[in-house]
């Protein structure tokens, strides 16, 4: 017997074996048990027996084939079963009462979805507003320093001011203190002065008492010089008329009964000097 080997190449062998280890790769994918290895066109030893034919590797493959076809069909029928229970259910979910909640909740997901286009073509402007924010919150910041440094000086000055304040309420208060006592003093001096202005009138009314009788008593001095002086010239006129007389003399003329003339005026005189030695009076 002549030995001879199983085609391994023509025209449609290629194609046929790239079907077949599909076939084979569902059928693993699936869980399905693979069929055995195809046998051995030759027999076991590879021989040409009788009963074999060249064909033998194409019935297998034709098994191959038809078993897979029924596994898609059992898959397809599985799928249908599988889409018809869930056309059901999205038949039930259609018709059940939490319906108008479910369109509620697409409509404000649809609102939603809404709000977000918006929003998200605001972002542009929405970063644009933040960076002139930032700039504007660093200006506040440096105009914020800056009035902090302001306010600083300003307390500064203003204690001093208020520590000048406090310097001149205490010299105010010294000038008052000082006021009160010059105003004390003043009423003091001022009845010093009320009283040596009584004094000075009551010694000028004396001063003019003295006066006035210093005057009186000199104008009586001189009517009595003048008098005197009269009567001197009368004696001199009837001495020369009656010269050696008849013996007999004259009885003395009596003196007027005039006063003191160096009696009084003393007295008055040592009042006026010593009115005059008062420098109040002058």
């Amino acid at each position: 017997l002549k030995r001879t080997r199983a085609p391994t190449s023509g025209p449609g062998w290629s194609g046929q074996a790239r079907r077949a280890g599909r076939a084979m790769a569902r059928l693993h994918e699936a869980g399905r048990p693979l069929p055995a290895a195809a046998p051995s066109p030759g027999g076991q030893d590879g021989l040409r027996g009788t009963g074999c034919s060249e064909r033998c590797c194409w019935h297998w493959l034709a098994a191959m084939l038809l078993e897979e076809l029924q596994v898609l069909k059992k898959t397809l029928a599985e799928t249908r079963e599988a889409f018809i229970e869930q056309e059901r259910g999205f038949l039930m979910l259609e018709n059940s009462p939490e319906q108008d909640d479910y369109a509620a909740v697409v409509e404000e997901h649809s609102k939603v979805k809404e709000t977000h286009t918006t929003m998200h073509s605001e972002v542009p402007q929405l970063r644009a507003e933040i960076v002139q924010l930032h700039e504007e919150l660093r200006r506040r910041r440096t105009e914020q320093r800056e009035l902090t440094e302001a306010a600083g000086s300003l307390e500064s000055a203003r204690r001093s001011q208020e520590r000048r304040r406090r310097g001149l309420e205490a010299r105010h208060r010294a000038a008052e203190s000082a006021l009160a006592q010059l105003r004390a003093g003043e009423r003091a001096l001022q009845d010093e002065l009320n009283d040596a202005a009584t004094k000075l009138e009551r010694e000028q009314s004396v001063l003019d008492m003295i006066r006035s009788d210093r005057d009186s008593y000199r104008l009586r001095a001189n009517m009595f010089m003048i008098t005197r002086k009269r009567g001197t010239a009368r004696g001199a006129k009837s001495a020369t008329r009656q010269p050696g007389g008849s013996g007999g003399k004259r009885a003395p003329r009596q003196r007027s009964a005039l006063p003191s003339v160096g009696a009084q005026p003393a007295a008055s005189g040592a009042q006026g000097n010593a009115a005059a030695s008062d420098p109040r009076l002058e």
